[in-house]
Order: structure tokens, then C-alpha cells, then sequence
């Protein structure tokens, strides 16, 4: 055998040794991080694939696990446990298996939330495979990986609460802090202005209570006062009469004493002779009659 070919067995045998039964391959794309590893006896391939291995406490990060193989090779995922790399598992999403020129290929989906900042492993992901035509027991495991989360706190940060005036000059600030009760004081005045406001807009159309002692009032006040303009007394006495109730205002008189005040408002020449005192004392005597009959 000549020299080269020797060289050449060793080379090959050196590198089978340290490639060893299963082939594992760690590769960085623009998509992420993705490890594989292969099982040279039954040929199974699984992938495990990281979109970053840099966040921070605030984001979440999926971990897609791929794994293909072929008859008679039938593989098994063993659940990873991320409690125990105090990782919280958010969400477990399974990708239906597809068949593509006699290989199966299945992917199972891990979201990941970070607890605190610091390094948190990734774990192997282990295949258990079985075989259908022997019963040896194989098994696969991918590349630990390691994703760095970071904090959303500056580390300069000393946990002061700036002022929010730190760009007005000092002068300027200075105004501000000593007329500091200009703020409260306008806020009390607004206040008080929307309750003022409430009461009046409340109690500016307050309609007069119409009951028979404002109606009994005014009927006084007519039968015992002189008007020097009769249409104001006219005006008075139906003001007073249609405060009176329904029952006493449907008779015969105390209608036609509405009807007279409401002609005479419009023109004294079509008012009765009756003055506005006399009816306004006979509808009195009405009123005290029909109080006296309810009694």
C-alpha cells in the first residue's frame, strides 16, 4: 500500500472516531440558531432551532422542534422539563406529520418566557427510537444552546425619579415651586364654579306650586284690592282660577268666569259687568263650600 493511501485510512478513521455513532452539527443563519443532530443507525434527523439567543425579561421565545424519519424507525420526543431551567412554559403547539418521498417529518413548537435576566440553558431535546424489526432501543439528543436575557433596566439607574422640569432654567422652576398653590386653587375655583353652575341650571325654572293655597292667595288678594288697570285684575283673577282643581274648575260658574277673564284680557269692552273682586269673592265662597262638603 503506498504511503498516501495509508495516510488517507487514518485521516478517515480519525474522523469517524470523532464524529463517534451520531452526527451533531450546530449552525448559525440569518432565521436564527439551529443544531442537528443525526442517528447514523436508523438515519433520524432532529433539528432544534432558536429565532435569537438574545432577549429580554419582557419577551417570549419559541422553540421549534424538528425531528424526520423513516420505516421502520418509529421515534418518540421525550417532553423536555423547562421548569427546571426556570424557564415558564407559555404555550405547546403540534404541527400535523407529513410525508414526503417515504420520510415522515413532525415539529413541535415550545413558547418560552424568561422569569428574571441572566443565562438560561436551552435543553437537549432527546428522541427515544424504536425499531420495528429489532428491539434495541436507540436515542438521539440535540446541542444544548444558551439564550442571554437581558434586563429592561438600566443598570445606571439608581431608582430616582427625575423631575420633569429638568430642562426649564432654575429660575423658571424656582417660580413654579413657590406659586405652587396657583394649580389647586384653580382646580377648587373650577369646582365650585361646576356646582353653582348645577343649582342654577337646577332651580332657574322652578315652576310656582300649584296648589289650592296659592290658589285661595291670589283669589284674596284680587277680592280685596283695587286695580287702577282692570286687565291686570282680569289677568290675576284667571291666573288664580286656573290654580284651582279640576273638580271646581269643570263647573258651570267658575268656567265662565274663566271665559270673561280671558276676554277681557284681549279687550275690556267684551268683559262682563261683573268686576273682577265679585267673582274673584264668589268663587271664594265656592272654594270654602266645597272644602266645608270635604270635611
Amino acid at each position: 500500500m503506498k504511503w498516501y493511501s495509508l495516510l488517507s485510512t487514518i485521516i478517515f478513521g480519525g474522523l469517524l472516531l470523532l464524529a463517534g455513532c451520531n452526527g451533531q452539527d450546530s449552525f448559525v443563519n440569518s432565521d436564527g440558531f439551529t443544531t442537528e443532530s443525526t442517528d447514523t443507525d436508523t438515519g433520524v434527523v432532529i433539528r432544534v432551532h432558536i429565532p435569537t439567543d438574545t432577549i429580554t425579561i419582557a419577551d417570549r421565545i419559541t422553540l421549534d422542534v424538528n425531528f424526520q424519519w423513516a420505516p421502520p424507525a418509529n421515534p418518540v420526543l421525550v417532553s423536555p422539563n423547562f421548569d427546571e431551567l426556570d424557564w415558564t412554559l407559555i404555550d405547546t403547539s403540534t404541527a400535523t406529520p407529513k410525508l414526503d418521498n417515504g420520510k415522515y417529518s413532525a415539529q413541535i413548537s415550545y413558547t418560552l418566557e424568561p422569569f428574571l435576566a441572566g443565562e438560561y440553558a436551552i435543553p437537549s431535546i432527546t428522541l427515544d427510537i424504536f425499531s420495528n424489526n429489532e428491539s434495541k432501543e436507540y436515542q438521539l439528543q440535540s446541542s444544548p444552546m444558551t439564550v442571554t436575557v437581558l434586563s429592561v433596566i438600566d443598570p445606571a439607574d439608581t431608582g430616582e425619579i427625575s423631575t420633569p422640569y429638568d430642562f426649564m432654567d432654575a429660575s423658571v422652576l424656582q417660580t413654579l415651586e413657590s406659586h405652587s398653590f396657583v394649580v389647586p386653587a384653580f382646580v377648587t375655583g373650577m369646582i365650585l364654579f361646576a356646582c353653582m353652575l348645577i343649582l342654577w341650571i337646577k332651580y332657574r325654572n322652578k315652576p310656582e306650586q300649584t296648589t289650592p293655597l296659592s290658589a285661595q292667595i291670589l283669589l284674596n288678594q284680587v277680592a280685596h284690592e283695587e286695580y287702577d288697570n282692570p286687565v291686570q285684575g282680569y289677568s290675576r283673577l284667571h291666573k288664580a282660577l286656573m290654580l284651582l282643581d279640576s273638580q271646581l274648575l269643570g263647573t258651570s260658574e267658575i268656567h265662565s268666569f274663566v271665559q270673561v277673564c280671558e276676554r277681557a284680557q284681549f279687550s275690556l269692552d267684551q268683559a262682563s259687568t261683573i268686576s273682577p273682586s265679585s267673582m274673584a269673592q264668589h268663587t271664594l265662597e265656592l272654594l270654602g263650600q266645597q272644602n266645608g262638603s270635604n270635611a
